[in-house]
């Protein structure tokens, strides 16, 4: 299958962050105007394709292999990952509600508004690289996260690629220890969605690199490094918001003079969506690469790529 081909970089009108901002602002907007799967689907296309194609980083066609299945994901599997995701929330709940007057919880909920909401936003966001982490690292759990790492061309769609187990093992992982902190299954829900949000814009096709954030907060270039499939880049950037956590546990990756131009998983991965939800029950689900990694000698895999906007 050949490799997209990285677009030839042009400088943006509009300050990158501005449009990143406004694109996150107006998903959410649409989220809360309760639009459903397919009034996003129509939207995606209506909007965000054009956007990427505007900014593209890789000129790579809009019909590119997996389309179908990736919009098959956005119309059936939030409405499953939501199931997942709640029912630990609620189970975790029930089983820890003695407990939830513990002293720590008490100090939590009596901080005032602003810094309890803060905190809880890095609790959360701590919480969630530990889930991700082991999403990546435990074998029994990877084959339901390669599900969401197995497409080969990323844009803004591409990111509703996922199995609905992944939200019961999330779940599981953050609900019970944000739940002893304080924090409320409302907010557990409300962070959630905020990702899953800010989950469309990372994984869009457009090079804006806003390199003043490196390191502050994740951007598409980070997290398409997260998905790529270069050897020296695997297991890496795994939060969702705050990239300071990947440098902390050493899992932070972002070389300054390259881009990423291969995505994907080595194990083959069904076609069909029917197929992708199967797929990690059988035996033919694969363990994830190893953790510890070194970088490729390759010459082909040193790639100068446009830098833009």
């Amino acid at each position: 299958m050949p490799l997209p081909v990285p677009a030839p970089a042009r400088k943006a009108r509009i300050p990158s962050w501005v449009v990143t901002g406004s694109l996150a602002a107006l998903i959410g907007i649409l989220f809360v105007a309760k639009v459903g799967s397919a009034g996003g689907l129509v939207f995606g296309f209506l909007l965000l394709t054009p956007i990427e194609r505007i900014w593209k980083r890789h000129d790579q066609q809009i019909r590119r292999p997996g389309l179908r299945t990736d919009m098959f994901h956005l119309l059936l599997t939030p409405a499953l990952t939501a199931v997942g995701l709640v029912v630990p929330i609620v189970v975790w709940t029930i089983v820890l509600l003695p407990m939830r007057g513990n002293p720590l919880a008490t100090t939590f909920n009596a901080l005032p508004v602003v810094p309890k909401a803060v905190l809880a936003f890095v609790v959360f966001e701590i919480l969630g690289y530990c889930a991700h982490r082991l999403e990546h690292e435990l074998p029994s759990l990877w084959r339901f996260h390669a599900v969401h790492h197995s497409s080969t061309r990323l844009d803004w769609i591409s990111g509703a690629r996922a199995h609905p187990m992944e939200g019961l093992v999330v779940g599981s992982i953050i609900a019970a220890p944000a739940l002893l902190l304080g924090v409320g299954p409302g907010t557990l829900g409300a962070f959630t969605v905020i990702t899953q949000l800010w989950g469309v814009v990372l994984h869009m096709n457009v090079r804006w690199r806003m390199r003043w954030l490196d390191g502050i907060w994740s951007s598409t270039d980070y997290h398409h490094w997260h998905h790529s499939n270069h050897l020296e880049a695997r297991n890496k950037n795994y939060s969702g918001f705050l990239p300071v956590i990947d440098k902390i546990f050493g899992t932070y990756y972002m070389p300054k003079h390259r881009r990423p131009e291969v995505y994907g998983i080595d194990a083959p991965m069904p076609a069909s969506w029917t197929q992708q939800m199967l797929h990690p029950f059988s035996s033919r689900s694969k363990a994830p690469p190893a953790t510890v990694v070194w970088p490729r000698t390759d010459p082909r895999d040193i790639i100068h790529h446009p830098l833009g906007g």
